[in-house]
């Protein structure tokens, strides 16, 4: 038996939703992705695990391209993060080698 129903309700009476999210939609835990508007956005992770997920996302062609471009995305801050801290090592050392 199941551990949770999970339900949707829609607050805009124009917004039709799926029958299942209206009725509810029982699992035995659940990772919820919630968009809070363009620049904000939360998780919710309740009785699941990483490989749990990992499979969620796998049986989904949606989630998968969704977590290769989130890899994209986070590879580019790191790189931005190593070049900004390559420039400002170069301007140091730069600034040093005036010195002499």
């Amino acid at each position: 038996m199941a551990k949770y129903r999970i339900k949707v309700e829609a607050l805009d009476p124009s917004e039709e939703l799926r029958a299942e999210y209206r009725m509810g939609m029982e699992c035995d835990g659940f990772c919820i992705l919630e968009k809070k508007n363009e620049n904000d956005a939360c998780t919710a992770v309740h009785d699941v695990g990483l490989i749990d997920i990992a499979r969620m996302m796998a049986d989904s062609e949606e989630m998968l391209m969704a977590a290769v471009v989130a890899k994209a995305m986070a590879e580019g801050k790191h790189l931005a993060r190593d070049l900004k801290a390559r420039s400002l090592a170069e301007m140091i050392m730069g600034g040093l080698k005036g010195d002499d």
